[in-house]
C-alpha cells in the first residue's frame, strides 16, 4: 500500500469513475484499475463495484474513511516538519555568574525559551573574570557579567545597569546617614564577595 493508491480511492470515492478520477490524477484509467487491484490483493478484499455507476463496497467505505485519517496525518506531518526547518534550533553554551544566574537570567531565559523553544542552553556558573577570556576562547558561546572594561575581539551590549548599597544596623555610625562617601569606609570591616568576583573589585 502507498499513498498515491489511497489517493486513487478517494478520487473514485468523489467522482465514482475511474476514467474521470484519472483525469482527476492525472492517470490513464489502466493506470487506475491497476492501483485500486493492487490494493483489493493486498487486503483480500474487493473495494469497488466496478459496475455502473462505480461505487465503493462496504469494505470499500472502511477502507476509505481510513485512507482519509491516514492522508490527513501525512499532510499535518508535513506541516510540522516545514515548521520544524523554519525554527532556529541548536545548543548554546553560556556562561554567567552565580549572582546573575539567580537574580536576573530567569527572566532572560524564560523569554528567550519563548522566542526560541527548540534551542538547548547550558549555564556555567564562572567569575566574570573568567567570561569574557571564556567566550574568547571557545569555550562558551555567550557571556553574561559585570563589564568593567571592552574586549576589542568581542561583541558585547548593555543587557542592565546594577547598583550597590550599604546596609547596616539602625545602630551602626552610618546608620544616620543616606549617603555615605567613600573615604567613611576604608577602615570599617565589611561582609563582602569573595576577591575574585566583578563587583568585589570594582568596589576594592
Amino acid at each position: 500500500m502507498n499513498l498515491n493508491q489511497l489517493e486513487t480511492l478517494i478520487a473514485i470515492s468523489k467522482t465514482m469513475s475511474f476514467r474521470k478520477a484519472g483525469e482527476m490524477l492525472n492517470l490513464t484509467q489502466p493506470a487506475v484499475s491497476a492501483q485500486i487491484k493492487s490494493l483489493e490483493e493486498e487486503f483480500g478484499t474487493v473495494l469497488v463495484d466496478r459496475s455502473q455507476p462505480v461505487t465503493l463496497t462496504d469494505s470499500g467505505r472502511l477502507f476509505l474513511e481510513h485512507a482519509e485519517q491516514i492522508l490527513q496525518i501525512v499532510q499535518e506531518l508535513k506541516q510540522k516538519l516545514s515548521d520544524l526547518n523554519e525554527i532556529p534550533q541548536g545548543h548554546i553554551h553560556l556562561g554567567t555568574t552565580s549572582s546573575i544566574a539567580i537574580q536576573i537570567l530567569p527572566r532572560i531565559l524564560t523569554y528567550f525559551q519563548n522566542q526560541y523553544p527548540l534551542i538547548k542552553i547550558t549555564i556555567h556558573s564562572m567569575p566574570s573574570s573568567l567570561i569574557m577570556e571564556s567566550v574568547e576562547n571557545g569555550l562558551i558561546d555567550i557571556g553574561i557579567a559585570y563589564l568593567f572594561e571592552s574586549n576589542p575581539n568581542l561583541e558585547s551590549a548593555v543587557l542592565y545597569y546594577d547598583s550597590f548599597e550599604l546596609v547596616v544596623s539602625p545602630e551602626h555610625p552610618l546608620g544616620e546617614y543616606t549617603q555615605v562617601e567613600i573615604e567613611r569606609l576604608r577602615d570599617i570591616p565589611f561582609v563582602m564577595l569573595t576577591a575574585d568576583t566583578a563587583a568585589r573589585r570594582f568596589i576594592d
